[in-house]
This record gives structure tokens, sequence and C-alpha cells, in this order.
């Protein structure tokens, strides 16, 4: 069950790094309401997702079975057969990946 609290602590940060990050972008707060609220739905899971798959892919977690097994018990075998799908078509080269993600 260790495994599996620190699992769900990682993705939690994973979330809130990319909300930080994108509320202290000044160039949306000029936006209006709307746009900035629909902008920043689809930048935040974007964000998210490619930045916690970079991690992953990067830190080789997709390889260390508690890891897994946790994300299992978490999300679902759909969900973490998928995100090894999206893993094979990373870039191997990191700054490229950087600059996608910034």
């Amino acid at each position: 069950m260790r495994h599996s609290t620190l699992t769900e602590n990682f993705f939690k940060q994973t979330y809130e790094t990319p909300g930080a990050y994108l509320r202290a972008n000044d160039d949306l707060s000029n936006l209006p309401s709307d746009d900035r609220s629909g902008l920043l739905r689809s930048a935040a899971e974007s964000v998210q997702c490619l930045s916690t798959v970079f991690v992953c892919h990067q830190s080789q977690l997709y390889i260390h079975q508690p890891f897994l097994n946790a994300c299992r018990h978490l999300y679902g075998e759909q969900s973490v057969a998928m995100v090894h799908h999206v893993m094979k078509y990373i870039d191997p080269d990191v700054v490229l990946v950087k600059l996608a993600l910034a």
C-alpha cells in the first residue's frame, strides 16, 4: 500500500505543477474569462499528460514493477497500457521534448 500512496503523491504533483506554471503566465490573465477558461483547461490537460509521460520515460518508472502495480491498482490496466503505447513515440532527444513542453 505504501507504493500506492507514493504513486498518488507523484500524480498529484504532476497535476499541481502545470497549474502553477500556467497561473504564472501573465499573457493568459489578459484574455477574456471564457477564452482563458477553455485555454487553461486544455493546456493543463495536455501539459500534465505529456510531462507525466516524459518523466516516467526519463526516470524509467515504466519498468519499475511496484510503480506499475500501483498505477494498475489506481487507474486500471487500460490506462497503463495506453501510457506504454504513448511512450513508444517519445523522442529520445530530451532537448526536443523539453522544447515541445515549453
